[in-house]
Formats: structure tokens, C-alpha cells, sequence
């Protein structure tokens, strides 16, 4: 599966984040918490930009089953279904993209994908020794 989200740069835009708002911070570890106030931050900065036109989302493939929290075994079938499927777009056409469909969903859905996304993108950050 092709994955153009750079992992790199958001490690180093999290970094630069924290140490703008506390210098004190900047050597300190990413953890889940970081990651998942970097993909609010995305999300705000891509509703406060995004025009008022409003489209439908495209239905990508679905990813696997264990991209969903475990909390979300109790959500209703749509709301994981569409977040598997905001899951798969983000991999597969990067995270602006997949917040940009996100951004569109009902709250519920929107936090479900972001938990999703968090803990997806930091287990794969630890993979690779970025963290």
C-alpha cells in the first residue's frame, strides 16, 4: 500500500511545536498525547481554511478491522465503518486528505477517527525509532 504520510516531518513539527510553546519541553519524549494534539491542530487549521463548498467524501477501500480503537467496538456499524474508510484514504493519499474528508464528518465520527489515527501513526513512529 503506497503511504505518502512523512513521518519524519511530523515527529519534527511536533517538536517545533512544543518547544514554541514551552522551550523547556523540547527534549521531551512524543507520546500519544503529542500525537494526538498535532491531528487536532491539522484538523482546526484545515476548517478555519477550508472553503464553504461542500462535497461528498469519497468511499475508499476499506483497511483492516484493528484500525479502530477498542472502545469503538460498541460505536454504531456507520461510524466505524466511515472512519476505516478515513483511515485507509489517509494512508493511502496522505494526511491532509484524510483530515480534509474528516473535517466533514459528524463530532462522534471525527474523534473516533482521530483516537484511530493517533494511536496508528504513533505505534508506527515507535516502529521506526522516530520516538
Amino acid at each position: 500500500m503506497l503511504n505518502p504520510i512523512n513521518y519524519d516531518t511530523i515527529v519534527q513539527e511536533i517538536k517545533e511545536t512544543r518547544q514554541a510553546k514551552n522551550p523547556e519541553h523540547q527534549d521531551a519524549v512524543i507520546n500519544k498525547e503529542a500525537v494526538r494534539q498535532f491531528l487536532e491542530q491539522k484538523t482546526q487549521q484545515h476548517v478555519a481554511t477550508q472553503s464553504q463548498t461542500s462535497s461528498s467524501v469519497q468511499q475508499p477501500t476499506s483497511s483492516s478491522p484493528d484500525a479502530l480503537p477498542a472502545y469503538a467496538a460498541d460505536a454504531p456499524i456507520q461510524a466505524k465503518s466511515t472512519v476505516d474508510k478515513l483511515i485507509t484514504l489517509t494512508f493511502q493519499k496522505g494526511l491532509h486528505e484524510g483530515i480534509a474528508h474528516a473535517a466533514k464528518m459528524d463530532p462522534f465520527t471525527m474523534d473516533l477517527y482521530h483516537d484511530a489515527l493517533t494511536e496508528k501513526l504513533f505505534e508506527e513512529m515507535k516502529t521506526r525509532k522516530l520516538i
